[in-house]
C-alpha cells in the first residue's frame, strides 16, 4: 500500500467540490485569501494545516477523501488509512505535549 500524501491540488479540489467558500475559510483560519491560495500550491500540507481546516469546515478531509474516491485495491485498506491519519495525529499532539512541558519545567 502507498502512502498517501494530500498536496494543496488535491486539497483545493476537495474543498470546491464540497462547495467551500474560500474567502470564509480564510476568514476562519485567519488568513488573507491570498495567503490560503499560496497554501493549495504547496505538494504537501502538513497534518497541522489540514486538521485546522477539518476544524474550519466541521469535517474530516482525509475521512472526505476516503469516502469519495474508490482507488482502494483492498477492504481494509481505507481503515488503515484512516488508522495511519489518526496515528499521526495522536504523534503531532504528543510532540506539542512535550513541547509544553518542556516551557513549563522552565
Amino acid at each position: 500500500m502507498k502512502d498517501f500524501k494530500m498536496n494543496g491540488k488535491i486539497l483545493h479540489n476537495l474543498l470546491k467540490n464540497k462547495q467551500v467558500n474560500f474567502v470564509e475559510l480564510a476568514k476562519k483560519l485567519n488568513l488573507s485569501p491570498q495567503a490560503l491560495n499560496s497554501k493549495f500550491k504547496n505538494k504537501e500540507i502538513s497534518i497541522n494545516f489540514s486538521h485546522e481546516i477539518s476544524s474550519a469546515i466541521n469535517k474530516n478531509l482525509y475521512f472526505e477523501l476516503f469516502e469519495t474516491t474508490n482507488t482502494f485495491s483492498e477492504p481494509g485498506e481505507v481503515y488503515r488509512l484512516k488508522k495511519k491519519y489518526i496515528e499521526e495525529r495522536i504523534e503531532e499532539i504528543e510532540k506539542q505535549l512535550q513541547i509544553i512541558n518542556k516551557k513549563l519545567k522552565l
